[in-house]
């Protein structure tokens, strides 16, 4: 029973990931207007980061104010 319980605790804790972070500027802005993205109509709620655009789903201009 003790060398089960070693196991699974050794197995546990070889499971266990260091957090990560990220130190990255992304831009918020309208995907159309400021950031050339076509594929919809509007003012869109669109992220850049890495020189490329996308849009952000589920989320939009009256979100956050």
């Amino acid at each position: 029973m003790k060398k089960t319980i070693i196991l699974g605790l050794l197995i546990l804790a070889s499971c266990a990931r260091e957090k990560t972070t990220f130190n990255e500027v992304a831009e918020l802005s309208c995907g159309q207007c400021k950031f050339g993205l076509k594929s919809k109509s509007g003012c869109d709620l669109a992220v850049r980061f890495d020189d490329k655009a996308y849009f952000v789903e589920g989320c939009d201009w009256n979100y956050r104010g």
